[in-house]
């Protein structure tokens, strides 16, 4: 049965690509009918190649207006605000080989991260998600931290998550969200380390 998962892979991989080759000659169909509306030679390719055009394309517009948005928001809205720094001694940094429970599988630490557990019990970490668009799957998370004993807020981080438009997320069983800052940007880390310095000591 190794065969029918391998099927199974390859049909979910090709899913969109499919549902392109199949849309490409309907698209072309509309554009040949309707294009015969048009009077004279020029006149009929050139609206028969904008009907075409338009189309093609109907399926992936709001995949194509979901990644205009997204990207404007990421652009005026996304980033980090750091608004106090505070200084930490080192017991709120990991140590190498000591388990860094933020990460997926708890790997332990290469040192010098810093210990959430230990800093929550001084600092708040507050998330909050909410959906900008339902029509065009993008999310909004915000990350607050405060210090307990003032409640003021240190900083905050803002991010989107876009999970692209309808076509392949009717063709595809699992869809992976594209978020900003990317997460190869490790802007969360860089985030908190901006918040929380590491004292020098005398």
């Amino acid at each position: 049965m190794e065969w029918l998962t391998e099927i199974l892979g390859f049909v979910v991989l090709t899913g969109p690509l499919a549902a392109l080759v199949i849309w490409l000659p309907v698209s072309l169909l509309i554009a040949v009918k309707l294009g015969k509306r048009f009077q004279g030679a020029g006149v009929k390719f050139i609206g028969g190649l904008v009907i075409f055009g338009v189309a093609f394309l109907l399926p992936f517009a709001d995949e194509i207006a979901g990644r205009v948005y997204f990207n404007y928001l990421c652009n005026s809205e996304g980033g980090s605000k750091i608004y106090k720094s505070v200084e930490v001694g080192r017991e709120y940094f990991l140590l190498p080989g000591e388990i860094d429970m933020n990460t997926a599988g708890r790997l332990p630490a290469k040192g010098g991260e810093l210990n959430m557990n230990k800093l929550k019990e001084k600092y708040s970490f507050i998330t909050n998600s909410t959906k900008i668009s339902s029509l065009f799957r993008i999310q909004k998370r915000v990350v607050i931290v405060k210090d307990n004993l003032s409640d003021e807020v240190m900083g905050e981080n803002i991010n989107f998550l876009y999970f692209r438009g309808w076509l392949i997320n009717s063709t595809s069983p699992h869809v992976s969200g594209k978020s900003c800052p990317t997460r190869e940007d490790n802007y969360f880390n860089r985030f908190y380390m901006g918040i929380f310095k590491p004292s020098i000591e005398k």
